[in-house]
């Protein structure tokens, strides 16, 4: 090899990696009352599992016995927050406890932007539905309203897929209907 094949190598092999190893990411959207995120792959459409909340599996064809991730979400209400005196802990436990199966609070996580709030969220392991990990958030939104958005991951081997999931959601979430 010349010196001068030696010299030209890192200018043509380096962008030639870079091009074959940043593939893009397949995205998919999910839109619930007016809020729109996507995720790096396809969940079920939304069930309905009470007054404003939905539960998403996947695989989009799973059933929650065979499910390895559940991204589930409650709509707080100006007017729900009010019967709870206004206290956003007291309807987060409200939440926690009526759609999450737990009433225990998690661990603290780091926060993630989200409709350019910093949001802090918990962990924890839990046993409701299924053994699995839980990320719980409580987003606020426009008009006074809020949503708590929860991540079971019920697959170990899950768990680097659901913190990429988190953080697609973080990253693409806003109010409104699909960009």
């Amino acid at each position: 090899m010349t010196w001068r094949a030696i010299l030209l190598f890192p200018v043509t092999f380096f962008p030639i990696l870079a091009l074959t190893s940043c593939s893009a990411q397949e995205s998919y959207p999910v839109t619930w009352k007016g809020i729109t995120f996507s995720t790096p792959f396809e969940f079920s459409p939304p069930v309905d599992i009470g007054l404003d909340a939905v539960g998403f599996l996947t695989p989009k064809d799973a059933t929650l016995p065979n499910a390895t991730m559940e991204l589930r979400m409650v709509h707080i209400t100006r007017e729900m927050l009010e019967s709870f005196g206004g206290s956003k802990d007291e309807a987060l436990n409200y939440v926690r406890i009526t759609f999450f199966g737990t009433a225990e609070v998690g661990s603290p996580l780091a926060s993630h932007n989200m409709l350019g709030t910093d949001v802090a969220g918990t962990t924890q392991t839990v046993t409701i539905p299924r053994h699995g990990v839980l990320e719980l958030y409580l987003l606020p939104l426009s008009k006074e309203a809020h949503v708590v958005l929860g991540l079971f991951c019920y697959d170990t081997k899950s768990q680097q897929l659901a913190q990429e999931t988190m953080d697609m959601i973080a990253e693409t979430l806003h109010e409104g209907s699909p960009e």
